[in-house]
């Protein structure tokens, strides 16, 4: 079957069952647990990324929402108009890998031993 006929059988639920995440076909995804290694691994790969040691994230819940959001660098005291945006990542699984995607670059960071889930069921 063609992946084309396989997400049309899904999505019109006639094929139960083999609907699972497709290796090789990121989607968004959510951490299955969100403390401790797999944070770890999370925020050692965005301090990576953006050359920085100390990584503030947005309000969102990586185990809740596939949005990664990570705070800009504090402005000093005499800067009172920051413009500064977040820099957006969003976190994906193929159906074997679980990845970080930069979304103003397009990288993909793959996040080793990490596990996360589809965030939205087929």
């Amino acid at each position: 079957m063609t992946r084309d006929l396989l997400a049309v059988l899904c999505a019109t639920g006639l094929l139960a069952g083999g609907c699972q995440s497709t290796a090789g076909t990121p989607e968004p995804a959510l951490l299955i647990q969100g403390d401790g290694p797999a944070m770890e691994q999370l925020m050692a790969a965005l301090e990576k990324d953006l050359g920085r040691r100390v990584i503030d994230l947005g309000p969102s819940d990586p185990t809740l929402s596939p949005v990664i959001s990570v705070l800009p660098v504090p402005s000093g005291p005499l800067n009172d108009r920051n413009t500064a945006l977040p820099t957006v990542f969003r976190l994906e699984f193929d159906g074997q890998i679980c990845s970080l995607f930069r979304e103003e670059t397009g990288l993909r960071i793959t996040l080793a031993g990490v596990k996360c889930r589809a965030a939205f069921s087929h």
